[in-house]
Order: structure tokens, then C-alpha cells, then sequence
């Protein structure tokens, strides 16, 4: 975390003041938390937000200082000191010494290694979430677990719409959570009757969103339309294991039939339909050896820019796309987070392979592999038949 701590006017430490806190990863929380925060229209609540994970740089820390819906914003722009992120990110390095490697690696309790450079960087972060009333995350992992830990037994825990994994499963105790907030509740695979209660829904993006897509505008001034009628949208390949490894552990064995299977499937796909155009999942355009199998089969979208693909689709002009996915959050949150009065009567057929994944990967054991996943996507295309189809 740096120093240089946004501040919109910040008012005294008030611990009676009504705090969220939004720990935001991704470009799509970015857009889930505007739509919800001028959802509620709540001009009272003092708004902290904390950057984290590959959203976690100075461009979108300028840019949502800029829109002035946050008091606060902080950066936590490196990872947990695990040796490996240690060796491969100069910032992680930069930020823990070799002693604290060690020390992660052995101590069963990490927290407080964490902690000690969040809140000795910026001491009044832990005042923010110790007097915090509704705290907003997804992912319950090493550099959420501190921040969690120190909030009060009073704050609210909600769980804000991710994607597709938000669907599937908590990624903390569903006792321990407020609300979680999804664009379409009845698609979660683990709501129930007793449950019901805490799922919220999050309003779908329209024309009358006027405020939120005014600072999507701001925080994405050149978004690029999509111009390509045919895309398949990748996860990761997988990994390409060494054959040494393949040789001592069935676990290498399996990534690399996983591998094969996945690269195979989009071979396949691509030799019948030359239209289509390969688009990089968000995480892959700083690492290519996860798309080194695509690479050489089919014209590949490095990136456009870092507007998440929603939006590229509302500014298109086509009227008719064929998208193909194994289960890409791209390729199925728009039917659900966008009103048709701004998909302009385009016609929108999502193709899901993944049900021809699983089949050609029966063991359980293969990564990656899921009937909770299966189950969402049946469900989806059970209420959207017309745009998507599994298989």
C-alpha cells in the first residue's frame, strides 16, 4: 500500500459515522459497486474503497478519485510474500523482506505479517475497518483475511457480484454474511429456501442508469466497440507441465491431459469457423505462456484496452454476434447485468462448450472439472434459451 492515500474531504474519526468499505478486484466489481453505491442513493455514508488484485494501479486509483464517489481509496498493489510471488513481482519484493518469506511460509497464522505493512503504511486504514459498518468483497483469501479479521462483531459482511464464480458457491460462511449481492439471485446454485433472505438484487444497467454510465464514461473514455461477429472468449489454457514432473505426480499428469483437452476442443472450434477471433481473458495479458496453444491457431485480441467487455458491447454497432465459451464470465454476465433497452435489439447467441469439456474430462480429480458449475450454466440457458445454448 502507498502512502499517497486518496482523501475526497475527509471527515473527522467518527465512530458513530456510517462506513462501507469496498475491496474491489476486479473491473467488474468496479462497475458492480458504481451501479450499487448510486443504486441505494445514500448521500450519508462516509464510501472507502480499496484497490486490490490486478485493478490495483494508479490509473483506476486517479481515475475513481476523479468521480468523487469515494472519501477514501487505498492500494494494496502487491501479493502475499509466497515465495513465488516474492520472486516474480518486484513490488512483493519490494514490500517484504526474505526473513518474511520465510516466515509466511512456516507460520500457520499469516494475518499478522500482512497486517503489519497494511496499517503501519496507513495507520488509519484500521480505524476505517474497525469502525466499519457494511464491508463489500468477494474472494475470502490471504490479502482479504487481515482486513476481514480486523473489522468489528457489528460490521455487515456483503458479498458483491463477482461473476460467474458468485454463483457457484461463498467463498466465506454463508452464517457469517449480511447480503450477497447478484444480478439475478434465483441463478445462485447454493441459494435456498432458508438462505433466501440474504440475497439481494443488484438493478440491471439501462438507459435510465444515467449516473453510472456518466462515470463509466469517465472511468472508460474510449472504449472500444467490438467489431468482431465471432469471439471465443478463453479461460486459461492450463499449464504444460514439465515431462519430469509429469513422470513423479499424477497431478502434473492430469494438468497436462487437461491442458490438451481444453487446447484441442478450441482447435476444433477454430477449424470450423475461421470468423471466429480469440479473446484473452483479462489475467492472461500479462502472462502468454498460459496462451501460447492459441496463439498460433486463430487471430488473437491481446486486449482492448481495459473497459470490461460489457460496456465494448453496448457501443457496438453489430446487431448480430455468435460468441463461443467454456464458461467465461464475459460470455454469460451481460445477458444478466444489462437491460435490453441498451443491447439495441441485437441478436446474441452465447454457445457453452463446457458441458463438452466435462464429458471428454470425466475424473473428478481433473482441475477444473465441476457440477456446480454445470448446474449454473443449465440453469441459465433454461432461462435465457435464446441466447444460450449448451454444448
Amino acid at each position: 500500500m502507498r502512502k499517497n492515500t486518496f482523501e475526497n474531504n475527509a471527515p473527522p474519526q467518527n465512530q458513530d459515522l456510517h462506513r462501507e468499505v469496498f475491496v474491489l478486484s476486479t473491473e467488474i466489481m468496479i462497475v458492480n459497486a458504481i451501479n450499487l453505491i448510486y443504486s441505494e442513493q445514500n448521500p450519508y455514508t462516509y464510501k472507502i474503497c480499496i484497490l486490490i488484485g490486478r485493478v490495483a494501479t494508479e490509473q483506476y486509483f486517479s481515475k475513481l478519485a476523479n468521480t468523487g464517489i469515494f472519501e477514501k481509496i487505498y492500494i494494496i498493489d502487491y501479493q502475499e510474500p509466497r515465495p513465488k510471488f516474492w520472486i516474480r513481482n518486484l513490488k512483493t519484493r519490494a514490500v517484504f523482506s526474505p526473513l518474511e518469506v520465510f516466515l509466511y511460509l512456516i507460520r500457520k497464522n499469516k494475518i499478522p505479517i500482512l497486517k503489519k505493512h497494511y496499517f503501519n503504511t496507513n495507520p488509519d486504514l484500521y480505524d476505517e475497518l474497525a469502525n466499519c459498518s457494511d464491508f463489500y468483497f468477494h474472494n475470502f483469501n490471504d490479502l482479504t483475511k487481515p482486513l476481514l479479521s480486523t473489522l468489528s462483531k457489528r460490521t455487515r459482511i456483503h458479498l458483491l457480484e463477482e461473476g460467474t464464480a458468485s454463483y457457484l458457491k461463498t467463498t466465506i460462511p454463508i452464517n457469517n454474511i449480511f447480503a450477497i449481492h447478484l444480478y439475478d439471485p434465483d441463478l445462485a446454485i447454493y441459494k435456498t429456501a432458508e438462505t433466501s433472505r440474504k440475497f439481494k438484487a443488484i438493478p440491471q444497467i439501462s438507459t435510465h442508469s444515467t449516473k453510472v454510465l456518466s462515470t463509466l464514461r469517465e472511468l472508460y473514455p474510449s472504449i472500444a466497440p467490438l467489431e468482431d461477429s465471432h469471439i471465443y472468449f478463453d479461460q486459461p489454457m492450463g499449464t504444460n507441465p514439465n515431462i519430469l514432473f509429469q513422470l513423479i505426480s499424477p497431478h502434473y499428469r492430469r494438468q497436462k491431459k487437461e491442458y490438451l483437452t481444453r487446447l484441442n476442443l478450441v482447435k476444433h472450434l477454430l477449424s470450423q469457423n475461421s470468423k471466429i477471433a480469440v479473446r484473452l481473458h483479462p489475467s492472461n495479458l500479462v502472462n502468454d505462456k498460459f496462451n501460447k496453444g492459441l496463439s498460433k491457431l486463430s487471430k488473437v485480441q491481446k486486449t482492448h484496452g481495459n473497459a470490461p467487455f460489457e460496456l465494448e458491447l453496448i457501443c457496438s454497432k453489430n446487431t448480430h454476434f455468435e460468441f463461443y465459451s467454456l464458461y467465461s464470465t464475459a460470455a454469460c454476465l451481460w445477458r444478466l447485468m444489462i437491460n435490453d433497452d441498451l443491447l439495441l435489439n441485437k441478436e446474441i447467441k452465447v454457445h457453452l462448450l463446457y458441458p463438452e469439456l466435462k464429458n471428454k474430462l470425466p475424473d473428478v480429480a481433473d482441475a477444473g472439472i465441476s457440477d456446480l458449475l454445470l448446474s449454473f450454466l443449465e440453469k441459465l440457458a433454461l432461462k435465457y434459451p435464446k441466447n444460450f445454448v449448451l454444448g
